[in-house]
């Protein structure tokens, strides 16, 4: 007797959200375990670009993009006064695939509208709140497992898979933050890579009222006040309220391999890296 489902998806971040939807408009039988209830509530990825919104439009989702994507205006790299040294021509091009090149969001929003097109699927079984099962199990149960689970992928080390470091290791702050008005502070209006050799930073104008700063920390360095870190650019906790503010170790690493028999590897399970260029979410929907 053949296996119930032909693909088994673990985790329903982005990537396994627009796996289970291809799955659901290709007619395959479809199980999809992902232990938390309800998306993600912090805004971890919050770009994307024009491929993965003709992606998402091919799902049927370009009605939703529209209320839930904001066009990014460029990025410029910009010394430690706020002066311009040079642009990124990428953020420049015409539109070639019918989208802005540049896209931005806000996560938790994002992962909705990918979640509840899944309801039309009678086909797809999306269980939440549930942890998958064994890796034995999950191939009793499918012809093809796709381990989707993140960076800390407990698919991937059951099936004992390392990952090649690809020599980039540093540690940042990002910091989200909801500003109350859109207009106060004035803040620059495109993404701004900070040249300042005391403290390197990224500056992210978001979906709405929502600004992302990375800001690079030393090795040994306690995580600094952020106010304080915001004063330069006018933000306090009287106009913004505070998203999140969480240290991580920014990694460029890549799964020794993507597949192991029917068990395959996708998004930050196979592949990890720095956020600058904003194509972590991208690739892992590729």
């Amino acid at each position: 007797m053949g296996a119930p489902y032909d693909v088994a998806i673990v985790g329903l971040g982005p990537t396994g959200a627009t796996l289970a939807n291809y799955c659901g408009m290709w007619g395959l039988r479809t199980v999809v375990f992902e232990r938390s209830t309800a998306p993600y509530s912090q805004p971890r990825a919050c770009h994307l670009d024009a491929e993965i919104a003709r992606v998402f439009q091919h799902l049927g989702f370009e009605a939703e993009l529209e209320r839930v994507l904001t066009t990014s205006h460029g990025m410029e790299y910009v010394d430690a006064d706020g002066t311009a040294l040079f642009t990124f021509e990428g953020f420049e091009r015409e539109p070639l695939l019918g989208w802005p090149e540049d896209l931005v969001f806000v996560q938790p929003e994002l992962e909705e509208v990918l979640r509840a097109g899944l309801a039309q699927y009678r086909h797809v079984e999306v269980r939440l709140g549930q942890e998958a099962p064994p890796v034995d199990d999950l191939r009793d149960l499918a012809r093809f497992t796709v381990a989707c689970d993140g960076g800390h992928s407990p698919v991937r080390e059951q099936l004992g898979i390392g990952f090649h470091d690809l020599g980039y290791d540093e540690r940042w702050l990002v910091v989200d933050v909801m500003l109350h008005d859109a207009a106060v502070p004035p803040l620059p209006t495109i993404i701004q890579q900070v040249c300042d050799r005391r403290r390197l930073a990224t500056f992210v104008p978001s979906h709405g009222l929502h600004r992302r700063w990375e800001l690079r920390l030393a090795d040994d360095e306690l995580v600094p006040d952020v106010w304080r870190l915001l004063a330069p650019w006018g933000v306090t906790a009287g106009n913004a309220d505070l998203v999140r503010a969480s240290a991580y170790r920014f990694h460029a690493l890549m799964a020794d391999r993507w597949r192991d028999g029917d068990v395959f590897l996708a998004g930050d399970a196979a592949h990890m890296m720095p956020p600058f260029m904003g194509q972590g979410m991208c690739s892992g929907v590729r």
